[in-house]
């Protein structure tokens, strides 16, 4: 099985993805997959292998989402060795995974967004949580903005790229999570002024980075998280919340607008609305009332009316 990972990685998964992607497979195959099944040989390792590899897993504390990435990682390397006929067939096709543990995301009220802003105008990085808050990019996504990235005549953000910190020190730019992540936004007038005004302040760097620290370098999103996001969110009396939440609360005033879940999906640089649905499922409900609501007026309402016109 180590044969397969080793030609698989290099030869599949390098040429086709992003240099953290093929890093993320990387890593998971070394952590979880090559201590306990890599000197297998590849056709021994069966369903029941597999099952008990991330039973231990699972006993071990990992959570469903990490166990499902494994099981990615098995079975898409075993996939091409049916291809490269190494393999008859796959046994990850014959396992059960553990249910994901749905986590309902922190998002803020309109009344509690408004208050975040509002606590926020005094705050250096005003821009960057206005802008967080207005586009709902990931933390990362901001980090890595340049200002070429922005077009203030047609009033639209490039998203292209992301800032990633590898755990030995440094700091690199890398392709956005998945391919609909390089995407183009179309921002709000209120926010085209706040970023003009930042730009006015802020002092220019090497990089032409809209968000830069005092060396001109990207900003630590750990460091503006637990200073700057923190000291907003105590003046604005809200608790609960972090960096992210100001992604989910853009998201979830779009779907509470009546904006259609495409076109939010569209906005996140989701892989696909499924996924965008599944995470804001919390606020289907009202959607839903909000549906039966205006069919009522749309047919039922209407019927009544006809209804006395003839009688």
């Amino acid at each position: 099985l180590n044969t397969l990972l080793d030609k698989w990685l290099e030869t599949a998964v390098k040429p086709r993805v992003s240099e953290r992607t093929h890093r993320d497979y990387a890593r998971i195959a070394a952590r979880y997959v090559r201590p306990a099944l890599g000197e297998r040989l590849l056709t021994h390792v069966k369903p029941y292998d597999l099952q008990a590899l991330y039973s231990d897993l699972q006993g071990r504390g990992l959570s469903p989402q990490t166990i499902r990435h494994v099981q990615n990682v098995l079975h898409n390397a075993y996939e091409q060795a049916v291809r490269w006929q190494l393999a008859s067939a796959n046994p990850a096709q014959h396992v059960d995974l553990p249910k994901k543990a749905h986590r309902e995301m922190q998002a803020m009220s309109e009344a509690e967004a408004g208050r975040f802003l509002a606590a926020a105008a005094s705050d250096p990085l005003h821009a960057l949580f206005t802008l967080l808050l207005g586009t709902g990019l990931r933390p990362s996504e901001a980090a890595a903005l340049k200002w070429s990235n922005l077009d203030t005549l047609s009033k639209r953000l490039s998203v292209q790229r992301t800032l990633q910190r590898p755990k030995g020190g440094g700091w690199t730019f890398d392709t956005t999570k998945t391919r609909r992540g390089t995407r183009t936004l179309a921002l709000p007038d209120g926010l085209i002024t706040t970023l003009l005004e930042h730009r006015t302040s802020a002092p220019a760097n090497e990089h032409d980075l809209v968000f830069a620290n005092e060396n001109g370098g990207p900003l630590d999103m750990n460091n503006v998280r637990n200073r700057n996001f923190a000291a907003v969110c105590r003046r604005a009396d809200l608790k609960g919340f972090d960096l992210y939440s100001l992604r989910h609360t853009h998201a979830t005033l779009l779907l509470i607008a009546g904006v259609h879940p495409k076109i939010v999906s569209e906005r996140l640089g989701h892989a696909n609305i499924s996924i965008t649905l599944d995470t804001y499922s919390h606020v289907l409900p009202n959607m839903q009332q909000e549906a039966a609501e205006k069919l009522e007026a749309l047919l039922f309402g209407r019927k009544q009316e006809e209804a006395r016109a003839f009688n």
